[in-house]
């Protein structure tokens, strides 16, 4: 891992969180063009607080990883390229089709009786 220590005044603060989100950018764009670089930098201020930049695929399997400790279910996740790759529209767009889609009563509904159903035929009692 590579360490950037950062010593800042409180004036530079912002100057700062431009250059980090400078970075970030250049960093997320290289991966989506599958160039691969070997980073996971903290970027610390003098109050300790860590920034962290992540190669994208880690966070999100580091998210996932924190998510599933809480007891979610994160094997099934939904992203905009799953309607993009349906659709020619807008990130905003492809995300209030999932938002639609998935908040249905339709498909909750389905998902809940799926869910009983998978329970019943694997023996579990039901709760009253």
């Amino acid at each position: 891992m590579k360490i950037l220590t950062i010593h800042l005044e409180e004036k530079d603060e912002q100057n700062i969180n431009h250059v980090l989100y400078e970075i970030h950018k250049h960093i997320e764009n290289g991966f989506k063009s599958g160039v691969e670089f070997p980073v996971n930098w903290q970027i610390k201020k003098e109050d300790d607080a860590t920034m962290d930049f992540m190669n994208p695929k880690d966070r999100i399997e580091q998210a996932k990883k924190t998510l599933s400790e809480a007891g979610y279910y994160t094997e099934n996740l939904w992203q905009i390229n799953d309607v993009k790759s349906k659709f020619n529209c807008t990130d905003v767009e492809a995300m209030q089709v999932l938002d639609i889609s998935l908040n249905e009563d339709y498909t909750k509904e389905t998902i809940n009786e799926t869910i009983s159903n998978n329970g019943d035929a694997m023996g579990l009692t039901h709760k009253d």
